[in-house]
């Protein structure tokens, strides 16, 4: 869906519209990222994901998924810093597992700190266990909340408050997809 001819179109005199087309782009996105979620969530409940497992190169597929991500930081003023052996292979469904990547970065940029915020990415391998971790400084979870983060439609009550949209898809997404590859996933969280 692209407003970018309309947003052309408007003089400069009249920034009212212009300011009601990028609302109208932002709620757009927001649809149809919700509408996606949605998707995922009711194909991961009647187990009709065609997960396909293949070996995939972590830090490729990882940077790749930071790249994306990188225009949504850098506006923020947020650098990403990845860390981890490039040698380490999984072997899982690639789809799914930019999904994770995709959701956990998203929320890192989407609730860090403006200005100067680093996201730090991490890969091992502990055991038989690939552990991904994705650590930044942002306006935490209430303590009351965190066992609930996983649930679907869950936010946080002090993201509500910020004018950022979450489906509260996202990080159950995350747990289903980790329940099917036999993982898991775990939260660390102080508010501020």
């Amino acid at each position: 869906f692209d407003l970018s001819a309309a947003e052309k179109a408007v003089s400069p005199k009249g920034e009212k519209a212009l300011e009601a087309i990028k609302t109208a782009k932002k709620r757009v996105w927001s649809l149809l990222e919700l509408i996606e979620d949605l998707v995922w969530l009711s194909r991961l409940e009647v187990q009709d994901v065609p997960f396909k497992k293949e070996w995939i190169d972590v830090y490729e597929a990882l940077l790749k998924r930071i790249q994306a991500m990188e225009v949504q930081a850098k506006e923020k003023g947020i650098e990403f810093k990845l860390h981890g052996d490039p040698q380490i292979r999984l072997r899982a469904d690639l789809e799914a597992f930019d999904r994770v990547a995709d959701n956990l970065l998203s929320n890192a940029v989407k609730y860090s700190l403006d200005g100067g915020s680093q996201v730090t990415v991490e890969f091992k391998v502990e055991g038989d266990w690939l552990v991904l971790s994705v650590q930044y400084e942002g306006i935490g979870i209430p303590p009351k909340q965190q066992k609930k983060n996983f649930d679907e439609f869950f936010r946080a009550s002090n993201a509500k408050t910020m004018e950022k949209f979450g489906s509260g898809l996202g990080l159950s997404i995350v747990k289903r997809v980790m329940d099917w590859h036999g993982g898991k996933v775990e939260l660390a969280s102080e508010q501020k």
